[in-house]
């Protein structure tokens, strides 16, 4: 495939798109482009497909912040649990560990 003069690729159409260019300046007209009634229905087109993609990704997200959210509140709910059990645990080890003090006492204290 070569390039026209128009700018286009292939034979045909960059001849017509030369021959149009050549028409424009000789008869000096101004073409403009399409009026805002015709570009309009293709942009809301458009738009509304990108507006309900957007709809669908938002929620969507929605409802992935929530899962993750319920989630991460059943995970701080256990860290809770776990956490008063250690404290309890400890306080138990704590209290065995003075029973086992008291039972068996070092030998280095009552050497002086």
């Amino acid at each position: 495939m070569c390039i026209g003069r128009g700018g286009t690729a292939g034979g045909g159409g960059g001849k017509i798109i030369g021959e149009r260019i050549r028409l424009i300046k000789r008869y000096k007209l101004r073409v403009r482009r399409l009026s805002s009634r015709q570009g309009q229905g293709m942009r809301e087109r458009i738009r509304g497909e990108v507006d309900i993609g957007e709809i669908k990704r938002e929620k969507e997200m929605e409802m992935q912040n929530l899962k993750l959210y319920m989630e991460n509140m059943s995970i701080l709910e256990a860290n809770n649990m776990l956490r008063k059990k250690a404290a309890i645990l400890y306080q138990e080890n704590v209290a065995l560990m003075s029973q086992f003090h008291n039972k068996f006492p070092s030998p280095n204290t009552d050497i002086q």
